[in-house]
C-alpha cells in the first residue's frame, strides 16, 4: 500500500499556480506581483496586481493612470514603468498625450532615482510671451497650429510664466539626468521612470 500525504497535493497545486508568468511581452512576473487569470491572488502582495494589455504588456493600474511595466528588477525591488497613454515614439501619431497627474498609493510604491516633473500645460491663450514659443508642442499630424500644449520642466525659469498663462497643468514624472530630457515629447515620456516597491521582504510561504 502506498500512502500519500494529502497536503503534498495542496503544496504542488500552490507551487504550480505561482510559477513566473508572462503577458506575452515584457518581463516575467512573480512575487510580489501577480496576474489574475494566470496566477492566484495569494501568489502576490495585496495591491501588486498587474493586468495584461490587449497587446500583451503588463499594466500597473494606479489612481488616474495605467502604466506599462517595462522591466522588473527583483534583486533590488525596483521596476521601470511608462504611462500607457503616452504616444509611442515609433508611431506616426503625434497626438498630445491624454495623461493625468500621477498619484502613488500611500504605501507599496515610492519613486526611485533622480526625477523631475515635466509640466504639460493646456488651455493657454494664443498671445503667449515670446519666451514660451520654443516649448510649444503641436498635437497632431495636420500641422494645426491652434492645437498645441506647452511642455516645460520643473527647473525651467519660464515655468512661472507658463503657469500664469495656462489653465490646465498635468505633471508627468520623468528622469532628470543625462540625455533623458532630450528628444521628442513621445520619446521623453516613453523612457518612463523607476519605482521601488516597499512590500515586506518575505518569500511566498507554501504550507
Amino acid at each position: 500500500m502506498i500512502l500519500v500525504w494529502e497536503g503534498s497535493f495542496a503544496v504542488y497545486h500552490q507551487y504550480e499556480a505561482c510559477v513566473p508568468s508572462n503577458c506575452g511581452n515584457g518581463p516575467n512576473i512573480s512575487f510580489p506581483f501577480y496576474v489574475p487569470g494566470l496566477q492566484e491572488s495569494y501568489c502576490g502582495y495585496p495591491g501588486f496586481q498587474l493586468n495584461c494589455s490587449k497587446d500583451g504588456h503588463p499594466l500597473l493600474s494606479l489612481p488616474e493612470n495605467d502604466y506599462v511595466v517595462e522591466a522588473i528588477f527583483y534583486a533590488n525591488s525596483s521596476f521601470r514603468v511608462y504611462d500607457a497613454a503616452a504616444p509611442s515614439p515609433l508611431s506616426a501619431d503625434s497626438s498630445c498625450p491624454r495623461i493625468r497627474n500621477t498619484t502613488l498609493p500611500t504605501d507599496g510604491f515610492v519613486y526611485a532615482g533622480n526625477l523631475t516633473g515635466l509640466h504639460l500645460l493646456s488651455n493657454c491663450p494664443d498671445n503667449l510671451p515670446g519666451t514660451l514659443e520654443d516649448v510649444k508642442v503641436l498635437c497632431d499630424n495636420k500641422e494645426d497650429k491652434n492645437n498645441w500644449i506647452l511642455a516645460i520642466y520643473d527647473e525651467d525659469l519660464r515655468l512661472k510664466d507658463a503657469l500664469g498663462n495656462c489653465a490646465r497643468n498635468v505633471i508627468a514624472p520623468v528622469e532628470a539626468h543625462g540625455d533623458n530630457q532630450s528628444g521628442t515629447l513621445a520619446e521623453v515620456l516613453g523612457r518612463g521612470f523607476m519605482l521601488n516597491w516597499t512590500a515586506s521582504d518575505y518569500s511566498l510561504q507554501i504550507m
